[in-house]
């Protein structure tokens, strides 16, 4: 049967009717304008609030900001009204992972807890399509960076410079934001990725491989490191790097001021991930308080079971000593260190870091865990909130694009109803968080990640 076709006359009526209006094509909700008004303002361009400003915001982008009683405000915008509350930059969690094993989604997740930049170090295509997919406004999430699949002969089956270079080239052409690489490298292959990535201007995240070590890393100019943890391996007593076994070495503190001034000169960059070492610590010395967590819900059954039966990953790895005890008061100090070298850490939570059964970091949660972390080691509530804002940006050299409230940034904004820089708990009372010009209240973030309490 022939297929009906439209005239050439109809087409034109069509066509003649969309360019008056007849009808319409709906627009995506960042295209919309939206004014927030009677907000103080955290710009966090610097310490300091600017009382009583509207802030203006048009496809997605920060458009106006002034003070409340003269800017013009556009008639077709829709209003948010700010009732006093404060209006800051939103959150960025730079060290996360994605898996399957979640009751609600990742990106909901994120969203509720004000985080709306995210970085993902184990790419996929499956989330390089899902970047298109939130870019395009099809999809409620933060902005999506995206590493290619981990470069390691233990994951990728990549062996030898030749495919280790190959693979680099390969994770460019397909889109991917960066790359990182893991700790069973050999140095060759080590050597063979950094010159690479160079070579096709690519940051570069990173463990530090077993046979290459922290000075390697240093000679080859890696990007970042991608753990605190990562010094580990340079602290340790007798370690057998061919063969690294770091259960009964002793950690020999006295190398502390050399490791950190060695890394300050260096101008690499720090992933803190400290929120996972605390968890592992919980889920150690007290497991039934981990899982009773308001946020353990979000955790999946597999992984809630194996805590609760002492079966976890990491409770059966430090079941014998207590090693990681001891460890984690050096990560801290390595945190000290660095805020008073002022080393640049990029703060990121391993949050889905998966082995055979997800390790119990909670997506969206874990990023207000680690803001916790810096602040009970010694850093403000501004430090603290600088490095997943501004200071996150400035590390990827997105500063241009996001981080502050500025004219021309991302509209990547929370508005809580508190002072965050008197309380960092403030960032989790809110009216709502705005990713990318797209309006989210509190009452709809909520709903996005119900779960009914099946613990």
């Amino acid at each position: 049967m022939e297929k009906k076709r439209f005239s050439y006359k109809v087409k034109v009526v069509l066509l003649l009717l969309l360019c008056l209006g007849f009808f319409s094509i709906p627009k995506s909700k960042n295209d919309e304008k939206t004014a927030f008004v009677n907000v103080n303002l955290l710009p966090m361009t610097d310490e300091k609030i600017i009382m009583d400003q509207s802030v203006i915001i048009e496809n997605g982008k920060i458009v106006g900001i002034g003070d409340s009683h003269t800017i013009t405000i556009p008639v077709d915008a829709k209003i948010i009204e700010g009732k006093g509350g404060y209006l800051m930059p939103g959150l960025a969690d730079m060290h996360m992972h994605f898996h399957d094993e979640v009751p609600v989604s990742i990106l909901s997740l994120y969203l509720a807890n004000g985080v709306t930049t995210i970085r993902s170090l184990a790419g996929s295509p499956y989330q390089l399509k899902l970047r298109k997919k939130i870019r395009n406004g099809e999809l409620a999430g933060p902005t999506l960076y995206i590493s290619g699949p981990i470069v390691s002969t233990s994951s990728l089956g990549v062996k030898g410079a030749k495919e280790v270079r190959a693979e680099v080239i390969r994770q460019k052409r397909a889109g991917y934001d960066f790359i990182k690489l893991y700790s069973f490298l050999s140095k060759e292959e080590f050597y063979a990725a950094m010159k690479t990535a160079k070579e096709l201007n690519m940051y570069t995240v990173g463990h530090i491989p077993y046979l290459v070590g922290f000075n390697g890393v240093i000679e080859a100019g890696l990007d970042e490191i991608a753990h605190i943890e990562e010094f580990i391996w340079e602290f340790l007593e007798g370690l057998n790097r061919g063969d690294p076994n770091p259960f009964g070495l002793k950690i020999n503190y006295g190398k502390l001021p050399n490791i950190m001034t060695k890394l300050r000169k260096s101008k690499i960059k720090l992933c803190t991930t400290l929120a996972i070492d605390e968890v592992i610590v919980e889920k150690i010395t007290s497991p039934k308080r981990y899982i009773n967590r308001p946020e353990a819900v979000y955790l999946s059954k597999r992984a809630y079971h194996a805590i609760l039966s002492g079966k976890d990953h990491h409770q059966m790895i430090f079941a014998k000593g207590k090693e990681m005890l001891e460890w984690i008061k050096l990560y801290k100090k390595i945190l000290v260190e660095a805020k008073k070298l002022d080393i640049p850490l990029v703060i990121g939570t391993d949050a889905g870091a998966y082995g055979e059964i997800p390790y119990g970091v909670i997506h969206g949660f874990s990023l207000h865990d680690e803001l916790h972390i810096l602040i009970k080691n010694g850093f403000s509530p501004y430090q603290a909130i600088a490095f997943a804002t501004r200071r996150a940006a400035e590390a990827i050299n997105k500063k241009d694009e996001w981080g502050t409230i500025e004219m021309g940034k991302r509209a990547d904004l929370i508005l809580t109803k508190k002072n965050p820089l008197i309380d960092i708990n403030n960032i989790k009372k809110k009216y709502g968080v705005m990713a990318s010009g797209r309006w989210y209240s509190e009452g709809q973030l909520q709903k996005m990640i119900y779960i009914k309490d099946w613990r």
